[in-house]
């Protein structure tokens, strides 16, 4: 590709720098099933209730918190056997 001005090599790794910082939001697809019991490092146990694949996130029911939490399907979950 060719341009007309040189390209300023800031931007150039900027927008590296960008796009490996957003490339975890491109897989928007559930990885875990409804009614998996999982655990969050902050939240502690819970139950998936629901997918929301429009905003790619698990809603989730913990244990310790009366109203269920939207969580991203890209946070880290550890499934609870």
């Amino acid at each position: 590709m060719e341009y007309l001005v040189p390209l300023d090599s800031k931007f150039l790794e900027e927008s590296q720098r960008f796009i490996t910082n957003h490339e975890r939001y491109i897989d928007r697809s559930p990885v875990l099933p409804i009614g998996t019991k999982i655990t969050h490092a902050t939240f502690g146990n819970g139950v998936i209730l629901s997918i929301d694949e429009g905003q790619s996130c698990y809603v989730i029911s913990f244990e310790n918190i009366t109203t269920p939490r939207s969580v991203h399907f890209n946070a880290p979950l550890k499934i609870v056997q």
